[in-house]
């Protein structure tokens, strides 16, 4: 292949037009011999130029050239020699200075010859200012200024001769809007968009203020302007105020288009902003059902309702997404603006919201990012100062909200406002027993935009939208629905806790860590304002934590509660909690004197189950430390007795760290016997997390006693049940084990992995060292591992990987 030209290159594409029509007129085997033909006239022509052919794509070529006036001799040369023939050839060129890499050019002189070329008919050729600049040619005519779809600025285009054709497919056709800047991260969404407009006649992009509804609106129609004959044409209803001129506006925006009249014309009619003129959707109804030409593309906040309409929700930008939009925008300002921590917390406090990232971004003429972050605890007075050209209702955060909010009846209005009591998601529960919301009011601030159906029974409202609804609550208001907020989850705490150890322990640790907002909320409010409650919520919360590896913000939340209540009842029972965590993050030493403090509380009190497991807990802490012996002795006394007072799912427990000690005192044989039993207990009262570890065990104790597959099996099926309850330190611990087999199987590429992956787990969680034993820590370093940093953990990656054969 010859070199390709570098520094100032043409570039010349060519396609042909109409070829599944002439196709569809002629034998495959006539259309083929002709397509052959064609390519052949191409290439010949701009070989004896020099050209590189770069791509070709079904019938398109993609051809650079190191001069202007080769690629326009070339394209002359062809359609001369096409002309008598029944393939007709649309050719577009552009001259640029584009990148040269390694997988070929890149840069925005591609893009703008192809958007040429595809503006073009058969037979045309069209050049750029730039190339026709570089031409010492007089047969050339100037075919004046045109939008074309994806480029921000109308291009200047001229034709190579003096040929009469139709006008160009440029989006002059239309009266759509310039942007002002590219749009951002909506890739997936423009072609789903795509093919709903194709398959239908009226398409409704919903969501809330300042999610980018009309730009998304406005790349889309540029983007199918060419699949319409009539062209596509924006119609802004935010200035009509009487329902009754919806489809006299349409209509007149058709004529426009010089349509004789609605019903024949093939175009694409944008409706901008509908939400405040609902009462009209029935004529346009009507209008549809007379008019079968027009398509109709609407952005409204809330959908028309009708049955013909597909509705479009319209979600913020994700977190990668945002921050580009954000960078995009702030480089306008300070053009060696970043991605950072601080850049990534604040699109994630803003929602991803597109306008919302752009006023944020806008304030960097004031402020650096730190300090527009530390200033985003109360949004919306900073979000202001919008552009001028822009609708006032958009220049403002607060503005944009408030247009959604000014349309709802007094009744929503309420509901809307108690709504922001709740933190994160909620469920129609909560929202019937703290806000006194019924389904009915919900569907209409879903309707509205003002907050999300997950479709899970959840609903969402966005924190920037929460702020707008919180600060139109009285004091007294906001007080008495934090107190009733609280009281609703306590009781749901309480409730779940009663469960975590039971078969459905899954479903309740997934609805707990999907309230984990609402959650922390109310046990904040506690300590403020009701302290007598923090023990109870804290004591149903602690398994939760545990499990979930919420170890740092448990330990922080039993502290406090110790402080708030030293002579509570509860005080054992937290003492023995606190001590579950600080052994589970690594600290043995304290351990040892909670555990023990909590022992004597628990005698001292003739709590006899709390005694018998204050016990196991001082054998967890001699375990660490290595002290067999003296493990082995308190989990005996305390099997004993759990044994005594009937507390069978005690006993399972102790069990399995009878197992856990003779396996890490290198025993295997006889951990597998208290392993299996263990599993037994745990299995009888569907202790899934009890399983999942009684099972780990088990598979380290075959891994020591050399019985790889038998190992292998039992950790995958330790790992499922860990993932599936997200129990994040049990799913450490087989990760650890499946791993140390993969290493006995010499596989060091799998076990890194798999190491890799636990280490990760092991620093999100707050794990301060592994406490897997020799065995892991052997074969760990017998393979290259990489150490792990703060990132998120894929954890679906890791286990998928895990249960791989």
């Amino acid at each position: 292949m010859p070199e390709r030209p570098s520094g100032t290159v043409t570039f010349l594409f060519t396609d042909v037009e109409g070829s599944t029509s002439l196709l569809a007129r002629l034998e495959a085997s006539d259309y083929a011999a002709l397509l052959a033909a064609h390519t052949a006239i191409l290439r010949a022509s701009w070989t004896a130029r020099e050209g590189v052919e770069i791509d070709t794509q079904g019938d398109s070529f993609f051809v650079a050239f190191a001069s202007a006036r080769d690629a326009v001799a070339a394209a002359r040369e062809a359609q001369a020699e096409l002309a008598t023939g029944p393939i007709r050839v649309r050719m577009g060129i552009h001259t640029g200075e584009p990148l040269l890499t390694g997988a070929g050019y890149a840069g925005m002189d591609v893009h703008r010859a192809a958007r040429i070329a595809a503006a073009g008919h058969g037979g045309q050729v069209l050049l750029s200012q730039a190339t026709r600049d570089l031409i010492d040619d007089d047969d050339v005519v100037d075919l004046g200024a045109h939008r074309l779809k994806d480029l921000l600025k109308p291009e200047r285009i001229y034709q190579l001769g003096s040929q009469q054709f139709p006008s160009l497919k440029s989006l002059n056709r239309s009266n759509l809007p310039e942007a002002a800047h590219p749009l951002v991260g909506r890739l997936i969404e423009q072609g789903e968009l795509a093919a709903l407009i194709r398959q239908g006649r009226l398409v409704t992009i919903t969501g809330a203020g300042g999610t980018g509804k009309t730009r998304l609106a406005l790349e889309l129609a540029g983007e199918l302007a060419e699949e319409f004959t009539d062209g596509v044409c924006f119609v802004s209803l935010a200035s009509v105020t009487d329902p009754g001129l919806v489809v006299p506006v349409m209509s007149q925006a058709l004529g426009l288009l010089e349509a004789d009249q609605a019903d024949g014309r093939d175009a694409l009619v944008v409706l901008d902003n509908f939400e405040h003129l609902s009462v009209a959707a029935a004529g346009v109804a009507d209008f549809l059902s007379h008019s079968p030409g027009p398509t109709l593309l609407v952005t409204s906040r809330a959908p028309l309702h009708l049955s013909m309409e597909v509705e479009y929700p319209l979600d913020p930008l994700p977190q990668a997404a945002a921050v580009e939009l954000f960078l995009d925008r702030a480089r306008g300002l300070q053009r060696d603006a970043e991605p950072s921590a601080i850049v990534e917390e604040i699109c994630r406090r803003l929602d991803g919201l597109p306008l919302a990232l752009e006023l944020a971004a806008a304030r960097l003429k004031l402020l650096d990012p730190s300090s527009l972050l530390a200033r985003l605890d109360s949004r919306l007075p900073l979000l202001t100062h919008g552009p001028t050209d822009v609708p006032e209702r958009q220049r403002t955060l607060e503005a944009t909200i408030a247009w959604s909010y000014d349309l709802l009846a007094a009744e929503a209005k309420d509901v809307f406002s108690r709504l922001s009591v709740f933190v994160g998601t909620f469920d129609l529960d909560a929202a019937e027993s703290v806000v006194v919301a019924d389904l009915e009011a919900l569907t209409t601030l879903v309707d509205a935009s003002l907050i999300k159906s997950r479709g899970d029974s959840r609903f969402l409202m966005l924190e920037t939208i929460r702020e707008f609804a919180r600060n139109r609550l009285s004091h007294d208001d906001a007080r008495n629905l934090a107190e009733r907020h609280a009281a609703h989850y306590v009781e749901l705490a309480e409730r779940a806790a009663q469960h975590l150890t039971g078969p459905d322990a899954a479903d309740w640790l997934a609805r707990l860590q999907s309230d984990h907002g609402n959650l922390r909320a109310a046990l904040d409010w506690c300590v403020l304002e009701s302290p007598e409650l923090v023990p109870r919520l804290t004591i149903a919360l602690w398994r939760f934590w545990l499990t979930r590896g919420y170890y740092g913000e448990g330990q922080t939340s039993i502290e406090r509660a110790l402080r708030l209540s030293p002579t509570s009842a509860e005080h054992p029972e937290l003492l023995y909690q606190l001590g579950a965590i600080v052994i589970s993050r690594g600290d043995t030493a304290r351990g040892r004197d909670v555990f023990g403090e909590a022992l004597q509380r628990f005698r001292d009190e003739g709590i006899r189950r709390g005694e018998a497991r204050s016990l196991s807990a001082l054998g967890h802490v001699a375990t660490d430390a290595g002290e067999w012996q003296e493990a082995i002795l308190l989990y005996e006394e305390s099997a004993s007795l759990c044994r005594e007072i009937g507390d069978r799912l005690g006993l399972g427990g102790v069990l399995g760290d009878l197992a856990t000690v003779h396996l890490r005192s290198g025993a295997p044989d006889r951990t597998l016997p208290f392993a299996m039993e263990s599993l037994e207990i745990q299995r009888e009262f569907g202790n899934r997390q009890g399983e999942a570890l009684a099972l780990a065990t088990a598979g380290y104790a075959q891994l020591a006693r050399g019985d790889l597959s038998g190992a292998q099996r039992i950790l995958i099926e330790s790992t499922g049940i860990a993932h599936q309850l997200g129990y994040l330190h049990g799913l450490m611990f087989s990760l650890n084990g499946l791993a140390a087999v993969a290493v006995a199987n010499g596989d060091a590429s799998r076990a890194a992995e798999l190491f890799d992956g636990a280490e990760a787990l092991r620093v999100s969680i707050g794990i301060e060292h592994d406490l897997d034993g020799m065995l892991v820590a052997e074969a760990r370093a017998s393979v290259a591992t990489e150490p792990s940093g703060d990132e998120a953990v894929d954890l679906d990656r890791i286990v998928a990987l895990a249960l791989a054969p």
